[in-house]
């Protein structure tokens, strides 16, 4: 097999750093995309196969010399997987958008929880076992909603990473770090234990047998343990919004010191990997300066906004005065304009502006009016 990985994307490109597939002889999984990059890389990968090579770089100009046009520019490394986490028979297919976030979270908790829900009397105040014991009674109550102000999303998120991530350590070693996406597919085969994958959950270099029960609740211990060092100890004052952050970076002011704290828009947001309004996290990226892919599920800006809808738009053929948008900054792209930023919050709590196609209307709402002239030879 060999994996292909975006690790630049500059200007507008189909998919962002960190994005990969997988490419065998006859199989594809994953995608960087889709279109003509995509089966450029595939060819290319398929090339090394044969030739047996295990490295190779790409860099494709996305324009019209490959016939696709979104204008951007994509550096893509190519390298021979030594090991891939094997899904037997999923329990679980995922399909759809929309409701698939609470459905993955109410499906995989209740097993992979299954010998951990607490019953019994509360433990101290501010010890692991009572942050355990609340975190596991929030989970429980919890419909999977990945709202940016509940302490939810935030330690199942954590939690399943440093579950993955312990399910496959043992095998795969320093790649584990290369599994920037969750896999609940591959959670739910092996507490089903689906064909036997249930081996997945002993740790071949120990001695004890491990259970699926016993690496669960390592891995939410662990997770706890992390976000109290950031976040402090009371488990029920965590949010989801604090880490799932959308960046909007001034496109030539953004990455300069000190002036890219004053240009750059960033939002605390809703949703995530699996919402109808999409919010994928960077899957892997570290803070910034890292790269991508490199600090696995866990790393500190793992959860971070990547990307998502720039631009909403509701629009009604029966009656296009009816009709909504939105964009995620302003009207303006001039930091010191009272427009840069005055559509961001309605875009951060997913509400709208009217969009009309009367003229008259569209005067009546207008601050001022902007009249653009040819210049004169």
């Amino acid at each position: 097999m060999i994996r292909v990985r975006i690790i630049r994307a500059r200007g507008s490109t189909p998919r962002e750093e960190g994005a990969e597939m997988m490419v065998g002889r006859d199989t594809v999984t994953g995608t960087i995309g889709g279109g003509q990059l995509e089966y450029l890389a595939i060819d290319r990968a398929r090339m090394m196969l044969a030739k047996g090579e295990t490295q190779a770089r790409m860099d494709v100009p996305l324009g019209p010399d490959i016939g696709q046009c979104c204008g951007g520019r994509v550096e893509l490394a190519l390298d021979r997987a030594r090991a891939t986490v094997p899904v037997p028979g999923p329990a679980i297919l995922i399909f759809g958008a929309g409701h698939v976030g609470r459905a993955l979270a109410r499906a995989l908790l209740p097993l992979v929880g299954a010998d951990l829900w607490f019953t019994g009397e509360p433990a101290a105040q501010g010890t692991p076992e009572r942050q355990r014991q609340d975190a596991l009674a929030l989970l429980a109550e919890w419909d999977g909603n990945m709202s940016e102000h509940l302490p939810e999303p935030l330690i199942y998120s954590a939690w399943m990473a440093q579950l993955q991530a312990r399910l496959v350590q043992d095998e795969l070693g320093p790649l584990t770090d290369s599994l920037t996406r969750l896999r609940p597919a591959f959670i739910d085969a092996v507490f089903r234990n689906t064909g036997g994958a249930g081996v997945w959950c002993d740790v071949v270099q120990s001695a004890p047998m491990e259970s699926c029960a016993t690496i669960a609740r390592q891995a939410l211990d662990a997770a706890i343990l992390d976000l109290s060092g950031r976040f402090g100890g009371d488990v029920a004052s965590w949010r989801w919004g604090d880490v799932h952050e959308a960046r909007h970076e001034h496109p030539a002011l953004g990455r300069m010191p000190g002036l890219r704290w004053v240009v750059s828009l960033i939002q605390s947001t809703s949703g995530g990997d699996f919402t109808l309004a999409r919010a994928t996290s960077a899957g892997g990226a570290g803070d910034r300066g890292t790269t991508p892919g490199t600090d696995g599920l866990a790393a500190p800006g793992r959860w971070a906004q990547v990307t998502g809808a720039g631009y909403r738009g509701v629009y009604d053929l029966a009656d296009p005065d009816s009709s909504v948008f939105v964009i995620s900054t302003g009207q303006s792209g001039h930091p010191l304009s009272r427009h840069y930023d005055d559509l961001s919050e309605l875009w951060r709590r997913g509400e709208y502006v009217g969009m009309s196609l009367d003229p008259d209307l569209a005067r009546a709402g207008a601050t001022g009016v902007t009249t653009l002239l040819p210049t004169t030879q």
